[in-house]
């Protein structure tokens, strides 16, 4: 542990915080200078007002996802070192990332509704999150959940029920005095 004479100062001593800029990355930092005495409580603090452009890059841009789509893009900034895939809150994929573009591919899988919050992430190369946008989801507005089936079953004389499904339908059951039997093939 390193320890310190304790000192009376009797004017005014000069400080210098050195490399900050390794710090203070973004014109929107909130940076401060704060004093503390002997025991580490506070006993000043001065706003420093940062000018002139971000030198931190975290931009994330991702393009629409469409429907069934097998891939979703978009752009990275420069100090983002991977760009991952957020599905209801859940982490589900990680992009391949080139030159300030990013693919998720095989991603229809895990996109089902238009419900589906949808996010991409840009990260450090610690994974402490720098940025999140919320993907648009395009063509999940009309659902085919169509169905259809004979108006009539004859006893007796009929063995089957034919009809057809919607793409949105995943499952067709058939129900007997409010019971699922059977399931169709």
């Amino acid at each position: 542990m390193l320890r310190y004479p304790k000192q009376r100062l009797t004017q005014t001593a000069r400080i210098r915080l050195i490399k900050v800029a390794s710090f203070v990355k973004l014109a929107t930092d909130k940076v401060e200078v704060v004093a503390v005495n002997a025991a580490y409580n506070e006993v000043a603090r001065k706003t420093v007002v940062t000018k002139g452009s971000s030198i931190l890059d975290t931009s994330l841009t991702p393009d629409p996802y469409a429907k069934d789509s097998a891939t979703l893009t978009g752009k990275y900034g420069k100090d983002i070192a991977k760009v991952r895939l957020w599905v209801n809150d859940v982490a589900v994929a990680q992009a391949t990332t080139s030159n300030g573009d990013f693919t998720f591919t095989n991603i229809a899988s895990f996109i089902k509704n238009k419900t589906d919050k949808v996010e991409v992430v840009g990260v450090d190369a610690q994974y402490n999150e720098l940025n999140r946008k919320p993907v648009t989801l395009t063509g999940f507005d009309t659902l085919d959940n169509a169905l259809t089936a004979p108006a009539n079953f004859t006893l007796d004389q009929d063995t089957t029920i034919n009809g057809t499904m919607g793409t949105n339908v995943a499952k067709v059951r058939l129900s007997v005095n409010g019971v699922i039997v059977k399931q169709a093939t």
